[in-house]
């Protein structure tokens, strides 16, 4: 409800997502509920989006982990360049049945739009959808 809420309230076309940094705890649990939420908004457009997981690079930063991986993902669409998940040799086939596409190799790539997605404990969550500065 996040992430859909994010996307609408900032009228962000589904088709120009190209970015999703996930809470991504690598769970079994969490992560598979986090893709079946990814694609439960995007549909079948899911499998376009990379799929970046910070926290395979630095850890769980518990408190700073949202404040990290905003900062995180707005690099990402200033550089373009999307993060390789690291560590990543096996998907549970409950998450490949959604669709979606982790990224295992850092590549370049135009991102228009980015959502960074956190969970926190208790069950609060939250997602900022971040946009490309073009100047208009």
């Amino acid at each position: 409800r996040s992430i859909r809420r994010a996307l609408e309230r900032g009228r962000v076309p589904l088709d120009q997502v190209d970015l999703i940094n996930p809470h991504g705890t690598s769970t079994p649990v969490g992560d598979r509920r986090e893709a079946e939420a990814f694609a439960a908004v995007f549909g079948a457009a899911v499998s376009g989006i990379d799929i970046s997981a910070t926290k395979s690079m630095t850890g769980h930063m518990m408190g700073a982990a949202g404040a990290f991986e905003a900062v995180a993902t707005v690099l990402s669409i200033h550089h373009g360049i999307v993060p390789g998940t690291i560590n990543h040799r096996e998907m549970d086939d409950e998450i490949r049945a959604t669709g979606i596409r982790v990224a295992t190799e850092t590549k370049r790539r135009e991102i228009r739009y980015a959502v960074s997605n956190n969970i926190g404990l208790g069950g609060h969550n939250g997602a900022i959808v971040l946009k490309r500065y073009t100047g208009d």
